[in-house]
């Protein structure tokens, strides 16, 4: 999903970003009262920095996502390696049902209806 806003953002970026450029030069231009060339280089800069902080934000968001799921399967992983540990093999079987959620448990029963 992350992609697709990635790619829609580009797409409405390519197409706004020169009307965008053209109206920011003519506002910083005659604000600061500066030539048109001297406030077109200065809009480029600005851009440069923001693709350069999307780009940064995307690799974080991309990185703390990797994280998050690595984290969650390592959390998983201990929570039986302890349970199996602390309690035995038969209080991890029915921990095991109960990650696995209401299809799991469903699963369990019908194979042992003890």
């Amino acid at each position: 999903m992350l992609s697709k806003v990635s790619s829609a953002t580009m797409a409405l970026g390519t197409l706004a970003a020169p009307h965008l450029e053209r109206g920011a030069t003519q506002a910083l231009s005659s604000l600061t009262n500066q030539s048109n060339a001297e406030a077109s280089s200065q809009v480029e800069i600005a851009g440069e920095v923001a693709a350069g902080t999307a780009s940064a934000m995307s690799t974080m968001y991309k990185a703390l996502e990797t994280s998050s799921k690595i984290l969650a399967t390592n959390i998983a992983s201990n929570t039986v390696s302890i349970v199996s540990h602390k309690y035995g093999t038969e209080v991890d079987a029915v921990k095991d049902a109960a990650i696995a959620g209401p299809e799991g448990i469903c699963k369990s029963t019908v194979e042992d209806p003890n």
